[in-house]
């Protein structure tokens, strides 16, 4: 904390004194924290916990969706490649919007995000695809 304060312009003995202060109180620590690493403003005035639970069920739903809705309107094949290429472009597109709030470069926002999702992905087709059959667990089917 007090090398951040230090970065910030504050004089060493001075971002010492403010950390320590700071530190006492647990709550301001981590809001001040997050503010300073992520860049990301922390506002506990506004929205309730059943606000929350709505746009994240909405957001989930929404994004579930993403890559189900090809196999709905193409045949299997070319569903299959429109529900990688939608789910890449959303993710990527989270990414970006991401960036507004982060204040980082909006293009390595994108990629992150995708590379998260892409790992996500794999790893769940591994462990859900591959790993049971491999482990003798008997087929879904």
């Amino acid at each position: 904390m007090a090398y951040m304060l230090e970065e910030d312009g504050l004089p060493h003995e001075d971002a010492a004194s403010v950390a320590r202060v700071i530190s006492r109180h647990p709550d301001v620590l981590l809001k001040t924290m997050v503010e300073k690493e992520l860049g990301v403003g922390v506002d506990e005035a506004h929205g309730s916990p059943l606000q929350g639970a709505i746009v994240m069920g909405a957001a989930f739903g929404l994004g579930a969706a993403v890559p189900v809705i090809p196999y709905l309107v193409l045949p299997v094949t070319a569903g299959l490649y429109a529900s990688v290429a939608a789910t890449a472009l959303v993710l990527f597109g989270i990414g970006v919007v991401k960036a507004r709030w982060t204040r980082r470069n909006p293009i390595r926002s994108g990629l992150e995000i995708l590379a998260l999702g892409t790992v996500a992905g794999i790893a769940g087709y591994f462990f859900g695809g591959i790993l049971p059959p491999l482990l003798g667990a008997p087929p879904l089917v």
